[in-house]
């Protein structure tokens, strides 16, 4: 069957556990599983590293007023933050305790760096005046709930929300087994769509201009 829904999905789910009595832990399992998606996991021996790709990104536009500023909804990792103008001015991400080694005072001006504290960003200088801001960032894939909810992962790559939902539904059932068998098709979907990404990121081929004539 076709796997483009929730709704789909929930069934897909039930029709490989075969278990009537797990039906309404399903929601569940599918949640933990876009945990397990976004931010990865050191659970042993369920280690996994989280998806970032392309479909993932989100670009932005923000401004920065105040040495304080909400994250973005959804957000999971900054990709690319700069001041808009001329020229352009990346700012650059540091840890929080580098960040507050040099901003200790009330030094303002154009921020130059940012951590992440919390829910926010935090800049530096503190801004002496109003900026606009570029940025490009990760975003989570919407949460699916409704029956006939949807995104681009379930649409594009079902496998790893299905494989994803078996592993914590065995996990919960104590089949080990069946756990780490599903948990090798979790990890085989999400290392494929990763290296997939990676690659045509950075392969390092360049383009070659077709000479579809025959001439050299």
């Amino acid at each position: 069957m076709a796997i483009s829904t929730f709704a789909d999905l929930k069934v897909a789910v039930a029709n490989w556990l075969n278990r009537s009595n797990l039906t309404n832990r399903i929601p569940e399992f599918i949640a933990l599983a876009e945990t397990r998606i976004h931010y990865g996991s050191k659970e042993k021996p369920f280690e996994s590293e989280p998806l970032r790709i392309r479909a993932m990104e989100n670009s932005v536009t923000t401004t920065i007023d105040a040495q304080r500023v909400e994250l973005p909804t959804g957000f999971l990792q900054a990709r690319r933050f700069f001041l808009s103008g001329t020229p352009i001015r990346k700012l650059d991400m540091v840890s929080t305790d580098q960040f507050w080694d040099t901003y200790t005072s009330s030094t303002t001006g154009a921020p130059t760096q940012f951590c992440i504290e919390g829910e926010e960003f935090v800049f530096g200088p503190s801004p002496d005046a109003e900026y606009t801001a570029q940025l490009l960032y990760y975003k989570a894939f919407t949460a699916l709930s409704a029956g006939t909810d949807t995104n681009w992962l379930l649409t594009n790559a079902p496998s790893v929300y299905l494989y994803g939902a078996l592993v914590e539904a065995h996990s919960f059932t104590r089949n080990d087994q069946q756990a780490a068998a599903c948990f090798n098709k979790f990890m085989g979907a999400v290392d494929g769509l990763n290296f997939a990404d990676k690659n045509d990121r950075w392969t390092g081929s360049p383009w070659v201009i077709r000479n579809d004539t025959g001439n050299p």
